[in-house]
């Protein structure tokens, strides 16, 4: 489905035609379910389309650059196409994770084993490291158990990690 806009438009179409008949909202599970294929579409189309103008955008400047030998366009250049690197890069790995489950909410386990209080403190800061990365993602984290060391550090805990691709 990712990267064939014309079906893509098309699939988004007959979402919309289900969506319009009057009996659609009878079944509330399969009206939920096709609502939310509807939005993951139109937000794949929108995406896409985007990202496609971007990177004709970026082409055209970059040739009026050349053309006009512009040095001082160089930034503005350089930050865009970081721009389109950052979501083709998102986007590579919504492909990667086109599974079943793969957009689901993550739960995430630590035990610290053997090794005693450095096994603990390690322990510690693989959660603190973990936390820090998913909240820059714009994961949220919701503890569900934790028991902490005997001296220091946490012997094993368990952490949800909530949003989408998690």
């Amino acid at each position: 489905m990712h990267f064939d806009l014309p079906r893509l438009k098309e699939r988004i179409k007959s979402y919309d035609v289900q969506m319009s008949d009057p009996t659609f909202w009878n079944d509330a599970d399969k009206a939920r379910e096709i609502s939310q294929k509807a939005t993951e579409a139109k937000d794949a189309y929108e995406t896409y389309t985007n990202l496609f103008q971007r990177a004709e955008s970026l082409k055209d400047i970059l040739d009026l650059a050349i053309e006009e030998d512009d040095q001082e366009m160089e930034p503005e250049i350089a930050e865009e196409l970081a721009e389109v690197k950052a979501i083709l890069d998102k986007k590579e790995i919504e492909l990667l994770l086109s599974g079943q489950y793969d957009k689901n909410n993550a739960i995430i386990t630590f035990h610290a084993g053997a090794g005693g209080t450095e096994a603990q403190d390690w322990t510690e800061m693989l959660i603190r490291m973990y936390i820090k990365w998913a909240e820059s993602e714009g994961f949220t984290i919701e503890e569900l158990n934790m028991l902490p060391g005997d001296e220091a550090g946490i012997k094993s805990a368990e952490y949800m990690v909530k949003g989408e691709y998690a």
